[in-house]
């Protein structure tokens, strides 16, 4: 009898060894498959970090312009200045030009700064005047609103104001006569301002722009600019900018109207954050 309960416990107490091995070995089995599973599922982290919705860039840049000038005086013989990229870098005192763009998503805020202080001097044809001196100082400061629709991301819509601010002073001497004439205009006017750029991707790291925007009244104050460029992505944070700008500016008053133009190749660094 007691052999027989013994016989009873060992037949037992293998069973459930057996049992136990078997319920370890399936386990072993599938763990690493649970963790193939689970390794699979596991989220990339690149994946899900936020995609940065906002960028700013700064683009400081030299604009190689050929400056055109009409003076008229009221009754007095004119002065026309025709100035090469050379004069006026000689002629020159001060320049500064910057386009500044904050974006996030669709719209954005841009902020452009054109401005230079020159001097020039003229020996109209003629018996009344010997020798016109004058000197201008410009800028140019747009801030606007720019969108851009879904439909549409490579276009954009420019709006907002454009302050000029000119100050010219002519000094008209004729040394037969022994007279002097100074002629001076001091004007700083805000207009709407309207653009629209459109950029056109070539491949990763290229793309062209256009971009015409204008601001006035039609009568005695306006200015028209019109941008063709090229943008090079240099890597995430620079790009290179070039291309071609030609704008126009007429500003008159009662002693004085000014018809001004200047083109030319222009070159620029961007800095991307």
């Amino acid at each position: 009898m007691l052999k027989n309960t013994f016989i009873a416990i060992a037949a037992a107490t293998t069973l459930s060894t057996q049992t136990l091995a078997s319920e370890l070995i399936l386990s072993i089995d599938q763990q690493p498959t649970a963790a193939v599973l689970d390794l699979n599922n596991t989220a990339d982290p690149s994946t899900s970090k936020p995609q940065k919705n906002w960028s700013i860039t700064y683009t400081p840049y030299i604009w190689a312009a050929g400056i055109k000038t009409t003076a008229e005086l009221g009754g007095l013989p004119g002065m026309e200045s025709d100035l090469a990229f050379k004069d006026v870098i000689d002629k020159a005192d001060m320049a500064y030009m910057h386009n500044l763009e904050f974006r996030m998503g669709q719209w954005g805020l841009m902020n452009e700064i054109i401005y230079f202080d020159l001097s020039d001097s003229s020996e109209p044809d003629g018996k009344l005047v010997d020798k016109i001196e004058a000197g201008a100082s410009e800028g140019i400061y747009d801030l606007a609103v720019t969108f851009n629709p879904k439909t549409s991301e490579n276009t954009q819509f420019i709006l907002g104001v454009r302050r000029v601010d000119v100050e010219l002073v002519l000094d008209i001497q004729s040394l037969a006569n022994n007279i002097g004439n100074k002629r001076s205009l001091d004007k700083t006017w805000d207009n709407l301002l309207i653009g629209m750029k459109q950029e056109v991707p070539i491949d990763a790291n290229w793309k062209l722009g256009f971009k015409a925007d204008y601001a006035g009244n039609l009568s005695d104050e306006d200015v028209f600019i019109l941008t063709a460029d090229a943008n090079y992505t240099m890597n995430d944070l620079m790009d290179l900018r070039f291309g071609y700008r030609y704008a126009s500016m007429h500003v008159a008053s009662e002693e004085i109207s000014i018809d001004q133009s200047a083109a030319g190749s222009f070159l620029g660094l961007a800095f991307n954050w």
